[in-house]
């Protein structure tokens, strides 16, 4: 069997991570990954979000050949934060671009979440067309649980903090309160930090690691617990592959955090305000979410590994991918 995607994956993000796991388990079971530019007929098409190769979708649909959407989010924030026109515009014409593709193009729907499900429902409505929900997988022999005698850390990882404008202040606020009361001795950040988030910082007990491979996280995740800032993410995958590790997460109710984070596995705590309106959330609650979670890690460690391999294990995820593709 032969699958197609409209672009070869991306070196960071969601979205790549998704096609290269999804793409390894097809090919050690045989499929073949192809792109519009191999000019070979595939026997199935999926989408991950948007693509510019309408053309191509066009002229495949046509042929009759099946063409599977997977949807996240829809982007939010450019409503709420001081872009550029030139980027209004772009996130704008991906969502109209996306929301094409899933009402007349798509013969079948795949949502990251119920959250994900229920928001293009609100906002682009109803599509007649075969929808369904599969979380995103993780592996489970990747990334595994290793108990460990060492202090158990605080970690945060994040593709980029700054569009939040309280992720510094949370960051700042939770370690100094884990780190005065004895159960951290600092709390690591990942991912892409700007000049800015690191003065805000400077004084805290943060240490920042910056942008890792992806083969590192699996080490980065263990014998930690993952503090959870996206806000309304649709599947995180780093939520994911902290269970998997047997690193519980705290975070804010927004999203689809609740539907994956049992309270056994973490905690997730109510925002206190308005997400949507990037006000203010209830630091106060998260911080000591963190505290019981860290003076609790084996209990919330163990449920943790065991939530990922019973729900978000990734074989279970390309099954439910090969029904729809009609196989």
């Amino acid at each position: 069997m032969i699958i197609g995607f409209t672009h070869r994956h991306d070196e960071s993000g969601g979205p790549g991570s998704f096609q290269i796991r999804i793409s390894r388990v097809l090919q050690k079971r045989g499929w073949q990954i192809v792109y519009p530019e191999d000019n070979i007929r595939p026997d199935v098409i999926l989408v991950i979000q948007g693509s510019r190769k309408i053309g191509w979708l066009l002229k495949c649909k046509a042929k009759g050949i099946k063409i599977v959407q997977r949807l996240n989010g829809i982007h939010w924030l450019y409503k709420m934060r001081p872009y550029s026109i030139k980027m209004q515009l772009m996130f704008r014409y991906w969502n109209i671009n996306t929301a094409f593709i899933r009402r007349y193009i798509a013969n079948s729907i795949v949502y990251q979440s119920n959250f994900s499900y229920q928001w293009w429902q609100r906002q682009y409505g109803k599509v007649n067309k075969h929808e369904t929900i599969i979380y995103n997988g993780v592996d489970c022999q990747e990334y595994k649980s290793v108990i460990s005698k060492d202090a158990h850390r605080l970690i945060c990882v994040e593709g980029n903090l700054d569009y939040n404008p309280y992720a510094a202040k949370i960051i700042a606020a939770i370690s100094h309160n884990l780190t005065s009361a004895g159960l951290i001795e600092k709390l690591e950040l990942y991912g892409t930090i700007s000049n800015t988030t690191r003065e805000l910082l400077k004084n805290s007990p943060v240490i920042f690691k910056g942008n890792v491979a992806r083969e590192a996280m699996p080490q980065a995740y263990r014998n930690s617990v993952l503090i959870s800032l996206d806000l309304n993410p649709s599947c995180p995958n780093s939520v994911l592959e902290s269970l998997a590790s047997g690193c519980p997460v705290i975070g804010f109710d927004t999203g689809a955090l609740k539907e994956l984070v049992s309270h056994e596995s973490g905690k997730i705590v109510p925002y206190g305000s308005n997400p949507w309106k990037l006000e203010k959330p209830d630091i106060e609650s998260l911080s000591k979410a963190g505290a019981e979670v860290l003076e609790n890690h084996n209990n919330y460690s163990q449920a943790a590994r065991r939530s990922a391999e019973i729900n978000f294990n990734l074989d279970d995820m390309v099954d439910n991918y090969l029904k729809i593709f009609g196989n």
